[in-house]
């Protein structure tokens, strides 16, 4: 049986919650975004690229039709950039508005995800205590760190993709093979760049796990270490 949950907060330091997330448990999805733009921006965008993913995902059982859940995934994220592309030139021109987003399909033993942006997919196994990020960050850091080419003071929060700027950037997506117990742990990078994996990992590696307490216990985690921006958690295990 299939179980997710998830949570928002909007963190110690800002006053407006530019976060936002969907989760259908009858679908097996977790969508998640992290606003960018300023106050209001950023909101509107992370909830229109949102819901027009699920929309994209949910018409007419289209989701449960294709043969590709990971393209699938990856066109409803495309389809999103349109929306929220169509909205900032009718209704913000001028603006920096812009999102990341990232979507998931939890399969009884496979997870299928895309993504644009810096939220970030883990894999967690309680058992062997292992966790491993899915996803790759697109941010300029992560590209010159792929080529060797990072200094010490380079800032890492500078995304190479995001939803709101040109609609023809591609998100990615993959797959990967779910064994039982495993958990998917999808967040904001308000929560990532606060809690270490190994403290991700000793968290959900509790006896008598339960979700929802979990993802408290995380998102205290995070506000611990200074609570800097929004912080969002979703965790899906499949049973």
């Amino acid at each position: 049986m299939l179980k997710i949950h998830a949570k928002t907060d909007v963190g110690l330091v800002r006053d407006n919650n530019e976060d936002y997330f969907y989760i259908d448990e009858s679908n097996r999805l977790v969508i998640m975004a992290d606003g960018a733009g300023g106050h209001d921006h950023g909101e509107v965008a992370s909830r229109l690229a949102v819901e027009s993913c699920y929309q994209y995902l949910t018409r007419e059982d289209y989701l449960h039709d294709t043969p590709d859940i990971r393209q699938t995934l990856m066109e409803s994220i495309t389809f999103a950039n349109k929306q929220v592309i169509v909205y900032k030139d009718k209704h913000m021109q001028g603006s920096n508005m812009g999102t990341t987003l990232v979507c998931a399909h939890i399969g009884d033993d496979e997870v299928s995800y895309a993504w644009m942006g810096d939220s970030r997919i883990y894999l967690v196994s309680p058992g062997s205590s292992a966790i491993r990020q899915l996803n790759t960050d697109h941010t300029l850091y992560q590209e010159m760190l792929d080529r060797g080419e990072v200094g010490r003071s380079f800032n890492k929060h500078i995304l190479s993709r995001m939803l709101g700027n040109n609609p023809y950037t591609s998100p990615d997506g993959d797959k990967d093979p779910l064994q039982q117990d495993d958990i998917l742990l999808i967040c904001t990078d308000g929560f990532s760049d606060m809690v270490t994996d190994e403290k991700m990992v000793t968290v959900l590696s509790e006896q008598d796990l339960d979700l929802e307490r979990a993802i408290d216990k995380l998102i205290e985690l995070a506000k611990g270490q200074g609570g800097r921006d929004n912080i969002t958690v979703a965790l899906g295990q499949a049973g």
